[in-house]
Parts: C-alpha cells; sequence; structure tokens
C-alpha cells in the first residue's frame, strides 16, 4: 500500500534520477581519465622519441669532434692490465707501535 502513495512514489522517482545523475558523473569522470592517461601516454612517447633523436645527434657530434663513433672495450686499459711497480706504492714508515695498522697506498 505503500506504493499507492504520491509522496512514496515522488520520492522514490527522485531518488531514481539521483542515482541516473550520479551514474552518468561517474562515467564522465571515467572517461575524462581515460582520455588523460592516452595523452599522458602520447606525451610520454613523443618525449622518448625526442631523446632517442637527441641522444643519436649527440652521439654523432662528439663521433665527428673525435673521430670515430666508439672505443671497444679492448681500446681502453683496465686497471688489472697495468702491471704495478715500486712507483705506484707508497708506504707511510712512520714510527708506528707494534700492534698499530699502518697505512699502504697503492696508485
Amino acid at each position: 500500500m505503500a506504493d499507492s502513495d504520491p509522496t512514496t512514489a515522488s520520492n522514490t522517482s527522485k531518488r531514481r534520477d539521483e542515482i541516473e545523475r550520479k551514474k552518468q558523473k561517474i562515467a564522465e569522470l571515467k572517461r575524462s581519465r581515460e582520455e588523460r592517461s592516452k595523452a599522458l601516454q602520447a606525451t610520454v612517447q613523443a618525449e622518448t622519441t625526442n631523446h632517442v633523436a637527441r641522444r643519436k645527434e649527440l652521439e654523432d657530434l662528439v663521433a665527428s669532434l673525435v673521430g670515430e663513433r666508439a672505443r671497444k672495450e679492448t681500446d681502453v686499459p683496465t686497471m688489472e692490465a697495468v702491471a704495478p711497480t715500486a712507483a705506484h706504492t707508497l708506504t707511510l714508515d712512520a714510527d708506528i707501535p707494534s700492534g698499530q695498522p699502518f697505512m699502504v697506498l697503492k696508485l
């Protein structure tokens, strides 16, 4: 019998309209978020492409100034490849009490 009451029917109709408006608002917010996400992805893609192009330009400039594109690993001496000599070792021979640590620097 409560369904036949005009006030209850009006309240139910208002509530349904309010729910429908909220559903539409949620759908609009979702669309807006998706559009922002797509725009952000496009921006990131463009920046990445631009970064790669700038990197290539920089590498080409360095290569033209230096005269070679890049050095191979075998062209660069490593620390292991340099044989230590007496000139590379510095020992501090101060009066050090026995049992105390002392310092040896290798260059």
